[in-house]
């Protein structure tokens, strides 16, 4: 944002991770030279390489960049570029966030594509629903004896006593 350049750039993600870890960005005063040098302070330690001399929180860089917008609006830092630290410095939620907008190709292929598997889904589901189904049996019924006891069941004459079947 401060520069309008990347830190690093390469052919490949291979060549620029190579760069992440093997060299040292590109000043951001001489991208931009009406950065103040204190703002160019702040980028360098965030792209440190060694971790222990990087910022170890994101609040210590709000703070630094609070500190630094402080002194450029009281006058003691002078720079032109003044928008770029309240850029920098504007609450989460406020900040404006470039979102990865899909190719409008892209996006029509994947519009196309839900309205295909929706018709398909509908159409699957109507066949389910209307497909005529036999309600009738296969053949006749078959009854199948599944006790031994020959004697019929008299409901009437069966009486409980003490949890055992008495006859009564």
């Amino acid at each position: 944002m401060a520069t309008g350049a990347l830190p690093f750039r390469g052919e490949s993600s291979g060549v620029i991770f190579n760069a992440i870890l093997e060299r040292q960005p590109v000043p951001a005063v001489r991208l931009n030279p009406d950065l103040p040098p204190k703002l160019e302070d702040i980028i360098n330690r965030a792209l440190e390489k060694d971790r222990d001399l990087r910022y170890q929180h994101t609040s210590d860089i709000r703070a630094e960049l609070k500190r630094l917008k402080r002194d450029t609006d009281s006058g003691r830092i002078s720079s032109t570029r003044s928008q770029v630290v309240q850029e920098l410095t504007a609450e989460p939620a406020t900040r404006p966030v470039a979102v990865a907008q899909p190719s409008s190709g892209i996006a029509r292929m994947r519009n196309i594509a839900l309205a295909v598997c929706g018709t398909l889904l509908a159409a699957a589901l109507a066949a389910y629903h209307f497909w005529p189904r036999s309600n009738t049996p296969s053949g006749p019924a078959k009854i199948t004896q599944i006790s031994q006891w020959n004697k019929p069941i008299v409901v009437s004459q069966l009486i409980l006593c003490n949890g055992a079947l008495c006859r009564g």
